[in-house]
């Protein structure tokens, strides 16, 4: 696997391919000299198969845009794609056997390359916790808080000393006795 630096600079060589694109420069040629500067810095020696290989890589190169554009749909995400599936066929370029159909192979690289991708970001890395508390809704339910608040009540009504709760239950009897009893008289004891 490269390493960070080394994806960044290619990135920005495959950029400035890009943008050369608008000064009249052909695909090929830019995509050319991006890869004599890979091969250069990953100190590969070249052959006469690696011109061949190379040959088929320029010639693939608009379809794979088309086909990363069909798939990520966006624009920095192509170039990614497109950049990394250039770097695995190259680096794998010993593994393609001439005579099959080279653009199903890197077709396959790309697709699988953007499958690894939507993998790698299907997950969240949220060391902090800022991603999970913009997650966070209040509760739907008021009927579960009204719940909590008559638990409340109710625990802060046990908390009422004996004495209280024999007063309250005495002059409740008073009440369920007077209305028992039509007509009879309510004694007030001290």
């Amino acid at each position: 696997m490269l390493s960070e630096l080394i994806r960044r600079h290619l990135g920005s060589l495959l950029a400035a391919v890009y943008a050369q694109d608008q000064a009249g420069r052909s695909t090929a040629d830019q995509f050319t000299d991006l890869l004599v500067k890979l091969d250069a810095a990953l100190g590969d020696a070249r052959s006469g198969d690696d011109a061949a290989f190379q040959g088929l890589l320029m010639a693939v190169i608009p379809a794979l845009r088309r086909f990363a554009l069909s798939l990520a749909r966006d624009a920095t995400a192509v170039d990614d794609l497109v950049q990394e599936t250039l770097l695995r066929a190259w680096r794998n370029r010993a593994r393609f056997e001439p005579g099959t159909n080279f653009k199903a192979w890197t077709f396959t690289i790309l697709r699988n390359q953007y499958y690894t991708d939507c993998r790698k970001h299907r997950e969240v890395q949220d060391d902090a916790g800022t991603h999970a508390a913009r997650l966070v809704s209040p509760p739907d339910q008021t009927g579960r808080l009204d719940l909590q608040d008559l638990q409340a009540g109710l625990d802060r009504a046990a908390a009422i000393t004996p004495r209280i709760r024999a007063a309250q239950a005495v002059s409740e009897l008073r009440g369920q006795r007077a209305r028992a009893e039509p007509g009879a008289r309510v004694r007030r004891c001290p």
